[in-house]
């Protein structure tokens, strides 16, 4: 499992990398990577609607700004 932080349009999603997708975790209540690591959630076995091709997003810096 791979995280990471994209760019779809002009906003920077967090999200995991499956296969050859990217799902977008923002729709899940997410607006960073960080939340996501934070919260503690398990992300094994995650499905969600919002997903894009990796081929078609640009991936950022994993955290942007690390505490």
């Amino acid at each position: 499992m791979r995280l990471v932080t994209f760019k779809s349009g002009t906003d920077a999603h967090p999200g995991v990398v499956l296969d050859d997708m990217v799902l977008d975790l923002k729709p899940m209540g997410f607006d960073s990577l960080l939340q996501v690591i934070e919260s503690g959630v398990k992300l094994e076995g995650l499905a969600g609607n919002s997903k894009h091709r990796l081929a078609d997003v640009q991936l950022l810096a994993p955290i942007p700004r690390p505490r």
